[in-house]
């Protein structure tokens, strides 16, 4: 495994709540590298394969996990496709994402709305491509997971974790679908009054809401940087976007997801 190095600009470092490095992204030659501290590195190739290389310590969980929820999503977006950190659903036949920072509810509301009959479609990332003014939502691998508390709510154990191979592949547009919508998620302060809210954006408020929930591997890659921003511009200007706020708890759920379908979504006909 080629070490990271921390201080190059091609280097992109997340760090933990501590403060310390958590993550490492970065290239070498025309592959793309990961390296998570205690869970081990993965390899991603310009033809897509992907070699997870996991610390001794590591339990198969968390090496799955770190490459459905976090490599694969980098990965794309080095290789040239947007992503959002969104949670989505399926909504006749057109797909509806919900953005947010982590824990404001993105997957608690898009599991919700699964109870209503909207199948999921993602969880914590969305991949999109935009061509003549429509936006495509494509299809990737997850794993639904939720909070503690919400899955107290729902009632959700979350199922056996299926193994990822040794030796895999990127897997993105399986299924390919039309996206409807975005919704930019806001809890209200815990201390105001509780009241849901729905209002569209114009497309420069928009763009300023959205862009913030992109992945990226790094923004000194002049071209790159530009066409990441082309594409939101493209992205915000071609489907509606809506802010969403809500309380913090869970006990007004059920008005954040009628507010959802009152603004967007069709509901699905009973079969």
């Amino acid at each position: 495994m080629p070490p990271p190095e921390p201080e190059a600009e091609s280097t992109h470092v997340w760090a933990g709540p501590d403060g310390e490095p958590a993550a490492y992204f970065y290239p070498v030659d025309r592959d793309y590298w990961a390296y998570f501290p205690g869970i081990g590195a993965y390899q991603v190739s310009e033809n897509g394969e992907v070699v997870a290389i996991p610390e001794p310590s590591a339990s198969e969980t968390l090496v799955v996990e770190a490459y459905r929820r976090t490599v694969l999503p980098q990965a794309l977006q080095f290789f040239g496709l947007e992503v959002i950190h969104a949670s989505s659903v399926v909504a006749g036949e057109r797909v509806v994402g919900f953005c947010a920072y982590s824990q404001t509810g993105k997957s608690t509301v898009a599991f919700g709305l699964s109870r209503r009959g909207y199948p999921l479609w993602g969880d914590d990332a969305l991949a999109f491509e935009t061509a003549a003014g429509t936006v495509a939502a494509l299809s990737l691998p997850f794993e639904m997971r939720l909070r503690p508390a919400s899955r107290a709510h729902f009632g959700f154990s979350p199922p056996d974790r299926s193994a990822v191979a040794v030796d895999s592949r990127l897997r993105v547009g399986d299924e390919i679908r039309q996206l409807a919508g975005l919704f930019v998620l806001l809890r209200q302060d815990p201390e105001g009054s509780p009241s849901v809210a729905v209002r569209p954006l114009q497309a420069g408020e928009a763009f300023s809401s959205v862009l913030p929930h992109a992945y990226w591997t790094s923004l000194v890659d002049e071209p790159r940087k530009q066409r990441m921003l082309r594409a939101y511009l493209e992205l915000t200007g071609s489907v509606p976007v809506y802010e969403l706020t809500f309380p913090p708890s869970l006990t007004e759920l059920p008005a954040v997801l009628d507010a959802v379908e009152s603004a967007i979504l069709v509901p699905r006909e009973e079969t």
